[in-house]
């Protein structure tokens, strides 16, 4: 709950995590005509820990499910297919918070439906990998491809934030179409360099800096030929990602509570006047 008028008038600064939680107290504030500073400020920092993912062949996308429509994410997985189909090095990690189970819940049904869409069942897909060597006429052939194409899409549920760090050092792209992104996710971003696509703007996230910004999800084919055809694209996200780790490290968010303390202690000294 919202603090009382009583409550804030013992406060001297808010800070908050997000863009979004600073508009929404700032909101509350100005509906009860009550002035507090309000500072946003990340609540971890980054650090320079660049994956590995320029180095191995695969492109892999990961898509975070948690925050976003199961409508939506259909039409993101229908869209990265495309990009999967023109180049086979593009895989596809989908990943939900293992304690969400809505979000968990968002894994299923899109596995349900990509293999509604290949026609085939998990277990059809294991008895053709099994008899691939068998395989011979096209129709058969065509199977395979199926398979091959199904097992090129992980269904990842994160159980804990150092393992979820350490598929991250894989990643080449990272897609978050939530209107309220994952903060934790943006900044490992950036702590990687890896370039991210979002529906909505963000402090952590600047449109064809370090990453787009893309309202509608049927974009989303673009944005990733943007960043996964060539390399230079991905490269000035790399370089811009450098700049933000900066930005946000250790050094820089002390600055920011100084300055929060330094407004609340100007604050006190007013009132005490």
């Amino acid at each position: 709950d919202f603090p009382n008028e009583n409550e804030l008038a013992k406060v001297d600064v808010i800070v908050v995590d997000t863009q979004q939680n600073e508009k929404l107290v700032q909101e509350k504030l100005d509906a009860m005509n009550v002035s507090i500073p309000v500072l946003q400020i990340p609540p971890f920092d980054s650090r320079l820990r660049l994956g590995q993912s320029q180095r191995i062949k695969e492109l892999k996308i990961f898509v975070l499910v948690d925050k976003t429509p199961l409508a939506e994410l259909e039409i993101i997985v229908d869209e990265i297919g495309k990009a999967m189909l023109e180049d086979t090095k593009i895989n596809l990690m989908l990943g939900a918070y293992a304690a969400n189970q809505e979000a968990t819940g968002k894994l299923d049904k899109l596995k349900e439906k990509i293999l509604n869409r290949l026609n085939l069942t998990e277990e059809e897909i294991e008895a053709i990998e099994k008899a691939e060597n068998q395989i011979e006429s096209e129709t058969d052939k065509e199977l395979i491809k199926k398979a091959r194409f199904f097992r090129r899409i992980t269904f990842y549920r994160i159980e804990s934030e150092s393992e979820w760090i350490k598929e991250l050092n894989f990643v080449r792209l990272i897609i978050d179409m939530g209107k309220d992104m994952d903060l934790y996710l943006q900044i490992a971003g950036i702590s990687a360099g890896i370039p991210q696509i979002n529906s909505t703007p963000s402090p952590y996230v600047e449109n064809y800096k370090n990453g787009m910004i893309v309202p509608d999800v049927l974009e989303i084919k673009e944005a990733i030929d943007y960043y996964l055809v060539g390399l230079k694209h991905w490269n000035q996200a790399l370089v811009y990602a450098a700049g933000k780790i900066v930005q946000y490290s250790s050094d820089n968010l002390i600055s920011l509570w100084n300055e929060s303390l330094e407004l609340a202690t100007a604050k006190g000294e007013k009132l005490d006047e």
